[in-house]
């Protein structure tokens, strides 16, 4: 053999796992979200003989509840910054970060503590790799610190994504979903991709929804779109959408902050 080639044939939708090394004979990879992954393997020997196989791998969470985001799926240059936020409850408040703070999302809820994206998902991919070592929760919505708080595995601030938030044993209650524009970087608008499963089945898939660029650093202009409340009881889960495709309820950062985006608006103007 004088080559080898690793390829990623078939992953879910948003997905940016990558073969690593992809020149050798034996990878790993991060797979980084629920779904199946199709890798291809293609040897070649010194007279120019060529050999492939496929192998696929198929992935399952063991959290009850997990939420995946992806943003601007396959596209080129992206630099933008979108992230996923998680409330305990609906009349709770967004950006209401600290240790029990009401919202999850990068300030306070991220498993990593730093070193950028590729140490964060090889940090991640130790705890994957010990069978007893779970990765721990971030923020204590209830007393103590445990099975039934969130946390956010990646914050991606590079573009693409994905975030998760993730809940191993969630609490019987209501939980708000969110998403905020933090910064374009430059791209333009984003179009942001929402997956929820429920012990570990899709539950619910949102339609692709464009979040425009209206401002930087996620100050008080920048968009934030309300996007579904998740019902957890007895274990099982209802996600009930707060728009619609053609009428997502999105307002400014400033508004969402304050007291939430208002019911059947969107951008400010109501839906008809």
């Amino acid at each position: 053999m004088t080559r080898a080639v690793w390829r990623v044939v078939r992953a879910p939708a948003g997905s940016t796992a990558n073969p690593m090394p992809n020149n050798e004979l034996t990878m790993s990879v991060f797979a980084d979200l629920q779904g199946e992954y199709v890798f291809e393997l293609e040897v070649e020997d010194e007279q120019g003989g060529l050999g492939r196989c496929t192998t696929t791998l198929t992935t399952l969470t063991g959290d009850g509840l997990r939420i995946e985001m992806v943003w601007n799926a396959n596209a080129m240059d992206d630099s933008s910054d979108v992230d996923l936020h998680l409330k305990r409850a609906p009349q709770a408040r967004w950006f209401n970060s600290g240790d029990t703070g009401d919202d999850c999302y990068y300030i306070n809820c991220k498993v990593c503590s730093g070193g950028g994206e590729a140490a964060c998902r090889a940090e991640i991919a130790e705890y994957n790799a010990d069978p007893n070592r779970d990765p721990p929760p971030q923020v204590m919505w209830t007393a103590p610190l445990n099975e039934d708080d969130p946390r956010l595995d990646l914050d991606d601030v590079q573009g693409l994504g994905p975030e998760n938030i993730n809940i191993l044993r969630p609490s019987d209650g209501t939980f708000r979903l969110g998403v905020h524009y933090y910064d374009d970087d430059g791209f333009g608008a984003s179009t942001v991709t929402i997956n929820v499963f429920c012990g570990g089945q899709l539950a619910r898939a949102f339609t692709p929804t464009v979040l425009q660029p209206t401002g930087n650093s996620g100050g008080e202009t920048t968009e934030f779109w309300e996007v579904a409340d998740i019902v957890w009881s007895n274990e099982t889960c209802e996600v009930q959408p707060l728009g619609t495709p053609e009428c997502p309820r999105i307002c400014n950062a400033r508004q969402a902050r304050r007291e939430g985006c208002s019911p059947g608006t969107t951008r400010g103007a109501p839906c008809r």
